[in-house]
């Protein structure tokens, strides 16, 4: 699909890069991935990204005899900051590299073979996806590391003579790791001799495995331009006890009792630009 004569952006579409922008200034430090980030693209294509995510997800911990409930998805605070690159090779190989506020991540995504679109109708395109991440690498680190293997597609939604090309995203995966949560207190205490003050910040980090899905819309402008905007709920399959508890602005160090999560959602923004190399 054709973007604008002389390669310039359509103004609907940097509208969209403009409003999705906008809110990545606005994000939250969560923890999560950028998600599914549409098909390959063909040939040696660079991209830059950069993505923003709003989480949930109830958690309660408690400390001693204090319990603490609250969203266990999102860092309390934090610049959210996530930037990375991919590099294509060939239509059915990507590679690439990002650096988050909370952990950075590898991933190798590959192209299978499309499946069909109905009578008529375009292939889909089928990826899988392997990632890895580590939170130790990170403006605000934490002791967590994961890895994940997902199927994502990819089929063509687009309206008949509409603006920019639109696909359904949809993705089904399993992730295994430590990973990080995070609850705020909003409470002046002292039980049992623990003094809390200030809104003390606590930082869990626990074995798990998770199911990881995403349902969204990718826009795609030509070779260039494209946004992901995706849900992406997850639910615990399996947990341990935690390996690493920290309190900052507790008293005197109170001790983890319990801690409980058992899914979460991200809403996640991630538009991308790109350049094609010559074959």
């Amino acid at each position: 699909m054709e973007s604008t004569a002389h390669g310039r952006l359509n103004p609907r579409f940097l509208q969209l890069l403009t409003l999705a922008l906008a809110l990545f200034g606005e994000g939250c430090a969560a923890f999560t991935s950028a998600g599914p980030v549409g098909p390959l693209r063909s040939g040696s294509t660079t991209q830059l990204e950069a993505a923003s995510a709003y989480a949930y997800g109830p958690a309660t911990a408690t400390i001693g005899n204090f319990v603490v409930k609250g969203n266990g998805q999102e860092q309390a605070a934090g610049v959210p900051l996530t930037v990375g690159i991919r590099q294509s090779l060939g239509a059915t190989v990507e590679v690439s590299a990002d650096v988050a506020t909370n952990d950075s991540g590898l991933r190798l995504r590959v192209g299978l073979p499309s499946g069909p679109g109905g009578p008529g109708g375009p292939s889909v395109p089928l990826v899988l996806s392997f990632e890895a991440r580590d939170g130790q690498i990170a403006v605000a680190s934490t002791r967590s590391y994961q890895g994940s293997l997902a199927f994502e597609i990819y089929p063509d939604i687009t309206p008949a003579n509409s603006y920019p090309q639109r696909r359904l995203i949809l993705s089904l995966g399993i992730a295994g790791g430590v990973f990080a949560h995070q609850l705020s207190s909003p409470y002046t205490a002292d039980p049992d001799g623990y003094l809390f003050f200030g809104g003390p910040t606590m930082t869990i980090v626990r074995p798990e495995v998770r199911l990881q899905t995403a349902v969204g819309i990718y826009l795609a402008d030509g070779k260039s331009e494209g946004l992901s905007i995706v849900v992406a709920p997850w639910f615990l399959l399996s947990s341990e006890a935690p390996t690493s508890f920290t309190c900052t602005g507790c008293g005197n160090n109170p001790p983890l009792t319990s801690f409980s999560q058992s899914w979460g959602a991200s809403l996640i923004f991630t538009p991308s630009y790109g350049w094609l190399h010559g074959l």
